[in-house]
């Protein structure tokens, strides 16, 4: 059997660590975690893990310590599972996964955890200082790799941890991890049907329309959304529809976990002459149509997007 080095990265509060500790129990792989690594050195200096990411904008021995175990990691024969936010690209023949939830959501489940190193008086204070350590980590790791921490192209896997549980996104990266060669086009993308805003008013893909699509799928598909891929973009941590809707309903009303996604495009990318992602979401999703979305499927959105414009 192939030996299985998997690299997980991912967004604040995204549920890495505790995802990848599954994967590894299940795969019977070593958990290595450079998140400890970091949080221990950290410590060592008397510094906060926010404090010692901004230090390290101006140190580079700091990186240099974490980023050459790591790179070592490569020549091992054992199964592998890595949490760290930069594997990706230290460890290229790895399974690349990423996972991403809204700020709002991760500050709610940081603050949960009560971690001894991180503590936050509010839900608000987290989403704060979480959005500040990961600018400084985005920041620093585009000046000395020249690597988009956030760009999901660099990925094999890309997948919304929101909604679905941590076993059940396990169970995703593992089938990903056995059929690895069939992951085209990269990256494959899973994305909770809850977490999808729709760009169309609801009577587009009203009940007659979708009678067609439950007959072609049936419930048990629908359920376990094993339907083809929705056309989506992604903008400023949203997931907006491109093409899909009636899949997306269909998926939302059958509660699917996940749902396979195309990423069409991500923030200023193009999709079209003259439309980039962040154009058409910003046009598209409008408060009336999340509105409309919500009622009629009877559930209400974790987070909404930054740049829906205020209610009158």
């Amino acid at each position: 059997m192939m030996t299985l080095h998997i690299s997980i990265s991912g967004e604040p509060g995204c549920g890495k660590t505790t995802i990848a500790k599954i994967l590894a129990e299940r795969l019977n792989a070593t958990y290595i975690s450079t998140g400890l690594i970091q949080r221990d050195i950290a410590s060592k200096q008397g510094l906060t893990t926010l404090e010692l990411n901004l230090l390290a904008e101006t140190d580079g021995s700091i990186d240099e310590q974490i980023d050459a175990h790591t790179r070592s990691l490569g020549n091992s024969h054992q199964n592998l599972v890595v949490d760290s936010r930069l594997a990706w690209r230290f460890l290229p023949a790895s399974l690349k996964v990423f996972l991403v939830c809204p700020l709002s959501v991760a500050a709610n489940r940081v603050n949960a955890q009560a971690r001894r190193e991180e503590t936050y008086a509010s839900n608000d204070e987290a989403a704060t200082l979480l959005r500040e350590r990961y600018e400084s980590e985005k920041a620093r790791f585009s000046k000395y790799y020249g690597a988009a921490l956030d760009n999901l192209r660099n990925f094999d896997l890309v997948v919304d941890t929101t909604v679905a549980t941590p076993q059940a996104i396990a169970d995703a990266i593992c089938q990903a991890a056995l059929a690895r060669p069939t992951l085209i086009p990269i990256p494959r993308v899973l994305v909770s049907p809850s977490s999808l805003f729709p760009t169309q008013d609801i009577r587009e893909v009203a009940q007659q329309y979708l009678s067609p699509v439950r007959e072609h799928y049936g419930a048990d598909r629908l359920m376990q959304g094993d339907i083809d891929p929705v056309n989506v973009c992604r903008v400023s941590g949203t997931w907006g529809i491109l093409d899909g809707h009636k899949r997306a309903v269909l998926a939302l009303a059958f509660n699917a976990p996940l749902v396979p996604a195309t990423l069409c495009a991500q923030n200023d990318e193009i999709i079209r002459s003259g439309v980039t992602g962040r154009s058409f979401l910003e046009t598209s999703i409008t408060w009336s149509r999340v509105y409309d979305w919500e009622a009629a499927f009877d559930f209400s959105f974790k987070s909404y997007p930054d740049f829906l414009r205020p209610l009158p």
